[in-house]
């Protein structure tokens, strides 16, 4: 999906650059300096700043990539504020700021080669689709590089849970993460609600580790019931977006596994990325396995 009307620069992308959004930017006189002008789960007040940093630090990336696409990716999680996605917003932010003076005036005559996941409700959603979108743009050619950004806790949950999930190879994978502020030091040392919070991430993200551990595909149980109430309306629409009539096999087979009886089956069938030989493998190589029913 283009960030606009009018087509994004590419240039032979091979480089993704992705960054996880976590929250919706409504608009402001402040360009996303005040908390108020942000839908925030409860949990999350006091972090808006790095939101902000994993912006920035999408678009230094870009920046330093010649052949790089930057995607924000997150869907519109609170529609009884706005329709407004994680990612249009992520977007909206970055413009009104003169995309942080990180990409020169001379590189944004044109628009910059920025996509819009508005899909994704989870981490390993913010992989899949905008691989997904990635290989839609280049015909079928998967990246030959990754760059995740996001929060510092959940590179093992990329790294261990999701890129195994979808046979993504480490070598080609590169973490980003910056963590909300939680080490801010005062004269009697650090507060000790940083201390709390600090604590409750990490607790939280233990627990976030055993439900993908357990649930590969995030389908059943307590990750399923989490995208209903993050507003995952199902595989069509990402289908209807990209997957032509020669793509749509194996990314319905994608989108649609459940990781088998036992929930944690990594997906056999046949992906863009699969290598025989030095080269990518063909499609009619090795058809995907039967669905879970």
């Amino acid at each position: 999906m283009p960030n606009s009307n009018t087509q994004p620069a590419f240039h032979d992308p091979t480089h993704l650059i992705i960054v996880c959004c976590h929250a919706i930017w409504l608009g402001g006189s402040t360009s996303g300096e005040a908390e108020i002008e942000w839908a925030l789960e409860s949990f999350q007040h006091g972090e808006t700043p790095v939101f902000v940093e994993h912006i920035k630090a999408g678009l230094e990336v870009l920046y330093e990539s010649a052949n790089g696409v930057l995607l924000f990716s997150g869907s519109a999680t609170k529609a009884d504020r706005t329709d407004l996605s994680e990612a249009e917003s992520y977007l909206n932010l970055a413009r009104v700021n003169d995309y942080y003076s990180i990409i020169p005036a001379r590189r944004i005559s044109l628009p910059p080669p920025i996509l819009l996941d508005t899909y994704a409700v989870d981490s390993y959603q913010n992989l899949l689709f905008p691989l997904l979108a990635f290989c839609h743009l280049t015909n079928g050619e998967p990246p030959a590089q990754i760059t995740i950004v996001s929060h510092s806790f959940k590179r093992q949950r990329f790294l261990d849970l999701h890129c195994r999930a979808l046979r993504w190879p480490l070598e080609k994978v590169r973490f980003v993460g910056i963590n909300p502020d939680t080490g801010v030091e005062y004269r009697a040392g650090v507060s000790q609600d940083m201390v709390y919070k600090r604590e409750a991430i990490e607790r939280g993200e233990e627990k976030a580790r055993k439900l993908w551990t357990e649930d590969l595909y995030g389908v059943g149980g307590e990750l399923g019931k989490k995208r209903e109430q993050r507003g995952w309306m199902g595989p069509e629409a990402v289908l209807r977006d990209w997957g032509s009539e020669d793509e749509e096999q194996w990314m319905r087979g994608l989108v649609e596994w459940s990781g088998g009886e036992s929930g944690v089956e990594v997906y056999r069938g046949w992906l863009p990325w699969d290598k025989r030989d030095g080269k990518a493998a063909k499609q009619s190589d090795e058809p995907p396995i039967p669905l879970s029913s």
